[in-house]
């Protein structure tokens, strides 16, 4: 059997390491960042596993092994979400422990896609509303689900986020770049684009598995961050919000961090963080708990 490339996987990783590897394991693919700094924050992963895996297989036995045979220091997983509630989370998390993994259940906030679109509307926050309703009358937003935008799209979103991170030193090289290109030909991964009178204004990039959707990140240009009368961000949410909901079933915004010891860069960092979120908890996400858990190799 052919291996298949995900290319978002590629993509972020890259941007997280210098260095990852591939772990095989029953026909699936694992990209593993091998020299992350973490900077004290907990809520990291490298891998997210199911609950079956877990308890059901020997993926953790093998992993271990694969890690071991490549020098690595530690290794940082995640549980798919008990988005069905049939997970005893307390059965697993003795399992982890017994196994001498370190275990944190994290908030996350996820948007159940599944749901009536009034529904999902009607629980915004009633700010919210006013300001998509405005900025919906101005602007025109493109998805890159549509093949004929996706070369437009990935340009746009290139140029801005570039121009962006470039003000923080940061650069994202061509490859790294073709590989997120990659993602988007094979839906592995999902932008929208708002532009007005066809200048661009913003995006919001979300990776895809299966039938569930990760929010990644976003983007604004300058002129727009300083306005602070325009509500782009929001509505280029929701707009993605009902884009998605067409095809998937969960949207996860993200999650709430925890921090082991404070610093100046990370008390920035978290006050981004914790600003960033409170905008997202205005869509009215679901508050899940789910496993983190870690664990030195060597």
């Amino acid at each position: 059997m052919s291996e298949i490339i995900n290319y978002w996987d590629k993509f972020y990783s890259s941007q997280e390491s210098s260095t990852y590897v591939k772990f095989n394991f029953e026909n699936k693919v694992y990209l593993i960042n091998k020299d992350v700094n973490l900077d004290n924050k907990l809520n990291y992963f490298s891998v997210e596993i199911s609950y079956t895996d877990i308890i059901g297989t020997d993926f953790l036995k093998n992993l271990e092994k694969f890690l071991k045979n490549n020098s690595f220091e530690k290794i940082f997983l995640r549980v798919k979400p008990n988005l069905d509630k049939l997970l005893d989370q307390k059965k697993v998390i003795n399992f982890l422990n017994s196994q001498s993994y370190s275990t944190n259940l994290v908030d996350i906030m996820i948007i159940d896609l599944r749901k009536d679109i009034l529904d999902l509307r009607s629980k915004i926050r009633k700010s919210y509303k006013s300001s998509i309703n405005k900025e919906e009358k101005k602007i025109e937003i493109l998805f890159s689900n549509n093949e004929k935008n996706i070369e437009k799209v990935f340009i746009d979103w290139k140029n801005i986020y570039s121009a962006a991170i470039s003000r923080g030193g940061k650069k994202i090289s061509e490859l790294d770049f073709n590989f997120l290109k990659e993602a988007l030909i094979k839906k592995q991964c999902f932008i929208s684009m708002g532009y007005e009178k066809n200048e661009v204004l913003g995006g919001m990039l979300f990776s895809i598995y299966s039938d569930y959707i990760f929010y990644a990140s976003s983007v604004r240009t300058p002129k727009i961050e300083i306005d602070k009368k325009r509500s782009i961000h929001h509505c280029l949410m929701w707009s993605s919000i009902v884009e998605l909901k067409k095809k998937y079933r969960f949207l996860e915004l993200g999650a709430f961090y925890k921090l082991i010891d404070q610093n100046d860069k990370l008390n920035e960092w978290s006050i981004l963080e914790e600003k960033f979120n409170k905008f997202k908890l205005g869509f009215n996400p679901d508050i899940v708990k789910t496993i983190y858990f870690y664990k030195k190799i060597n």
